[in-house]
């Protein structure tokens, strides 16, 4: 099962090489794969790297278990993983991919996330870190996606295609994901 939510993009690289991604972990018994997650930050093309920004992960495919149950403490109230708890204690593979994040890309937004989340948790009972980080731009450090890690930029958001044009960061569209999904499913 690959998963990821509804403002999120993989690596288009990472899509390609799925398959055999998906058989390196088999082999090498580590049922969950994880990825780089990268926060987009003030562009489509770039993504904060520093400090937790840098070392932040996603599991985004496993096995699906003939019986699944997703209760206990791994869920809370907003916070949570996409494997379900039979998974729980499989070992990870990490690959060198990415999955990016465009919720963060405008500073409204990143606001807007953080006031969310203030109010859903107001005491910080489910992330101990707290909230502020989220539109802290202290230390702030940028990459630029280097060639190898786009993603399909013709899937974003027309607010987002209209307010950072591709073009205007070197990176041109890579092709569509729609595209390159029909041709594995045709």
């Amino acid at each position: 099962m690959l998963c990821c939510d509804a403002d999120e993009r993989f690596e288009q690289d990472f899509l390609v090489r799925l398959p055999d991604l998906l058989r390196k972990a088999e082999k090498r018994d580590r049922p969950l794969v994880t990825v780089r997650y990268r926060e987009l930050w003030d562009g489509v093309a770039q993504y904060r790297s520093d400090g937790l920004w840098g070392k932040k992960t996603r599991c985004c495919a496993f096995p699906l278990p003939d019986t699944m149950t997703f209760q206990g403490r791994r869920h809370t109230k907003f916070h949570g993983v996409w494997y379900p708890q039979q998974l729980e204690g499989a070992r990870h593979l990490l690959l060198p991919h990415n999955l990016y994040h465009l919720r963060m890309v405008k500073p409204e937004d990143r606001q807007a996330r953080r006031e969310r989340y203030e109010q859903l948790d107001p005491g910080s009972q489910y992330q101990r870190l707290g909230y502020d980080y989220l539109t802290d731009a202290r230390g702030l450090k940028l990459t630029s996606l280097a060639g190898g890690e786009e993603y399909a930029f013709d899937t974003l958001p027309a607010d987002l295609r209209a307010r950072y044009p591709v073009e205007a960061h070197g990176s041109g569209s890579t092709g569509g994901l729609r595209r390159l999904l029909r041709g594995w499913f045709s």
